[in-house]
C-alpha cells in the first residue's frame, strides 16, 4: 500500500497546479468555516451538504443525466435546511463508521497488496491540463473506491459490528444532545476537508503528506483527534443555544 501511495505523489507533480492550489485553498476555506462556525451556520452548511448529496447520487444513479441532475441537487438542498439537525447527525453517523471502517479495512489492503493495473498507470508521461487532471483523478479515485470497496466486504464480523454500533451510539447521543453531535459533526467534516485541502496544497509542493502520515498514523491521528475534540468545543462556545440568548436579552432589558 506504502507503494501505490508513492506512486499517487509522484503522479501528483505532473498534474495541474490550478487544480492543485485552487482546489487546496477552497477545501481548507470551507473546512475552517465549517470547523470554526459550524453551529451557527448550521442550516446553511446541511443545505450545501445536501444538495452535495443529491448531486452525487444523481450522478452514479441516472449516468449523470442533467434533468436528474439538477433536480436532485434541489431536492437535497432542501431537505438539508429543512431537516438540517437531523443531517448533521447522519453525516456525523457517517464519518464515525466510516473511520472506525478505516481500522479494520487497512490491514487487509496492506495484506493483499495493492497496485495500479497497467490501464490505471498513474505516472504521466507529461504535465497535464487541468481537465486531464480531474479525469486521471476520476479513473484513479474509481479504481481505489473498487480496492477498498472489496476489502469493506471481507472485513469480520466484529469490525463491522463495532462500525454500525459506533454509528447506531452517535444517532441515540444525537436524539438527546442534538448540539454536541452536531458540532461534533460540523469538527469531522470541517477536518476532513481541511485535511484534503492541505494534502492537494503539498502535493502542489512536491511534498510526500500521503506516506508521512502512513508511516506516522498515530501521531497524526491524534493531531486530528485534538483538531477534532478542539471544534467541537469551540463550536458550542461560538454559537450559544437558544436559551443562552434569550439569557442575554432579558440581561440587556434590565
Amino acid at each position: 500500500m506504502l507503494d501505490i501511495l508513492r506512486d499517487f505523489e509522484q503522479a501528483a507533480l505532473h498534474f495541474s497546479p490550478q487544480v492543485l492550489v485552487l482546489g487546496g485553498i477552497g477545501l481548507v476555506v470551507l473546512g475552517l468555516c465549517i470547523w470554526l462556525g459550524g453551529l451557527r451556520w448550521a442550516r446553511l452548511f446541511a443545505g450545501l451538504i445536501g444538495a452535495s448529496l443529491g448531486f452525487l447520487v444523481a450522478y452514479f444513479f441516472t449516468a449523470g443525466q442533467t434533468i436528474a441532475l439538477v433536480l436532485m441537487t434541489v431536492i437535497g438542498a432542501g431537505f438539508g435546511m429543512f431537516f438540517f439537525r437531523t443531517l448533521l447527525i447522519l453525516v456525523g453517523g457517517i464519518i464515525v463508521v466510516i473511520l472506525v471502517g478505516v481500522m479494520f479495512i487497512v490491514p487487509t489492503l496492506q495484506e493483499r497488496g495493492w497496485t495500479w493495473p497497467h490501464e490505471q498507470q498513474s505516472t504521466p508521461e507529461a504535465p497535464l491540463g487541468n481537465w486531464q487532471t480531474l479525469q486521471l483523478l476520476e479513473r484513479q479515485t474509481q479504481y481505489a473506491q473498487d480496492q477498498i470497496g472489496q476489502a469493506a466486504r471481507e472485513m469480520n464480523v466484529t469490525g463491522i459490528a463495532l462500525a454500525v454500533g459506533a454509528g447506531i451510539l452517535i444517532a441515540i447521543i444525537g436524539a438527546f444532545f442534538p448540539r454536541l453531535i452536531g458540532a461534533l459533526s460540523c469538527s469531522l467534516l470541517g477536518t476532513s476537508l481541511i485535511f484534503l485541502g492541505m494534502v492537494s496544497l503539498l502535493l502542489y509542493k512536491g511534498a510526500r503528506p500521503l506516506t508521512s502520515m502512513y508511516e506516522n498514523g498515530r501521531f497524526y491521528g491524534l493531531v486530528l483527534g485534538g483538531m477534532i475534540v478542539f471544534g467541537t468545543i469551540l463550536s458550542l462556545v461560538l454559537s450559544p443555544g437558544r436559551k443562552d440568548h434569550t439569557k442575554d436579552k432579558s440581561q440587556e432589558g434590565d
